[in-house]
């Protein structure tokens, strides 16, 4: 894993804006902790590596104070210049130091540690998604980075588009594997685990592709990753004739294009959200539209799902990425989903085009 970032990126703007929390919320500092991946064995918080740089698998600390920042860790790789690292002691010995003092900490944090914080006296101070919200306007690189691998996703969805899916693939889990396969050929590793269904299978909103066999239509959910910034991209492709299945396609196809010719700077999720319900009333399909199981979608970066979550709540800012991913469940045909991975300027641009 590479240990430090591109010097491009912006760190005195992402920590001008810790310092500001640290102002509002009062406090001595912000700390940071490792935390378990889906994807990994062990990793640095996204929001160490956004503030820093650095990423390791190794258990790692990070301390945000106005005017310093240290790292705790056992590993060897170097971070970006002024940043102290200090080698961790056992049972977290290091932050002995920080007793009497107000300490902001990320809501996942682990039990154990919290509890460990709290018996060296540390005043515990629990944060929001005050950092996540500050990951929300992507830079230049990250932009770059996103972009590398939304173009490799969609490259990936076409050379399969190339081949008789019928015949070259027997099982959702023969898809899946050629997926994985490719994405590793392109030098890239997984934004999460592909999800692939065919079939009535493809109604759970996160199905895991098995040994199923493939019948009238393939929902494939995948993402590639590249320098930690991951992209993510649905299609729903049919396999054999099916005119249910072909209007129904028509229909969510033609809601994620209205959708996303509405979108822009300041708007309101909410009008978004009612361009989808009138379109999903009018064409019968109200009770099984996503809008009864989940957003329309999510921002994504360093994380597959980060702020903002598309929902009634949400406004629109300029340089926000995102997912726009409308989509019908019918238990008895299966699910149909079309995501693309959105970059709003003045107006949007589908980077999985």
């Amino acid at each position: 894993m590479v240990g430090v970032v591109s010097v491009k990126c912006d760190f005195r703007r992402r920590l001008r804006s810790v310092r500001k929390i640290i102002e509002e919320k009062k406090l001595d500092g912000i700390l940071l902790f490792s935390r378990p991946s889906s994807s990994e064995s062990w990793t640095t918080t996204p929001n160490i590596f956004y503030f820093t740089g650095f990423y390791d698998n190794w258990f790692t600390a990070l301390l945000l104070e106005k005017n310093k920042k240290t790292i705790f860790t056992s590993s060897d790789k170097k971070t970006l210049s002024g940043i102290k690292v200090e080698p961790w002691k056992k049972h977290l010995e290091n932050l002995k130091r920080l007793k009497g003092k107000r300490v902001g900490i990320e809501k996942h944090t682990a039990f154990g540690i919290v509890r460990k914080l709290k018996r060296f006296g540390v005043k515990i101070v629990l944060l929001k998604d005050e950092l996540e919200d500050i990951r929300m306007i992507k830079d230049a690189e990250e932009i770059k980075k996103i972009k590398k691998a939304s173009t490799a996703t969609k490259k990936i969805f076409d050379d399969l588009l190339k081949q008789n899916i019928k015949r070259a693939f027997k099982t959702e889990a023969d898809v899946k594997k050629w997926l994985v396969k490719k994405i590793f050929e392109n030098e890239m590793t997984t934004s999460f685990a592909p999800l692939v269904a065919s079939g009535p299978h493809s109604a759970i909103i996160h199905a895991r592709p098995g040994q199923q066999k493939l019948k009238d239509h393939l929902l494939l959910d995948f993402g590639c990753c590249f320098k930690h910034y991951r992209s993510d991209f649905s299609r729903t492709v049919l396999l054999r004739k099916n005119k249910k299945l072909e209007k129904i396609i028509s229909i969510v196809q033609e809601a994620q294009k209205e959708i996303i010719a509405a979108l822009g700077p300041g708007v309101s999720c909410k009008v978004l959200l009612d361009l989808a319900r009138k379109k999903f009333k009018k064409a019968g399909l109200a009770k099984k539209s996503f809008l009864n199981y989940h957003a329309l979608g999510h921002g994504l970066g360093l994380e597959i799902h980060e702020p903002p979550r598309i929902d009634e709540k949400a406004t629109l800012k300029k340089n926000m990425v995102f997912t726009i991913e409308p989509a019908v469940y019918d238990k008895r045909l299966g699910g149909v989903r079309i995501e693309d991975t959105i970059l709003l300027k003045n107006k949007a641009k589908i980077l999985t085009k």
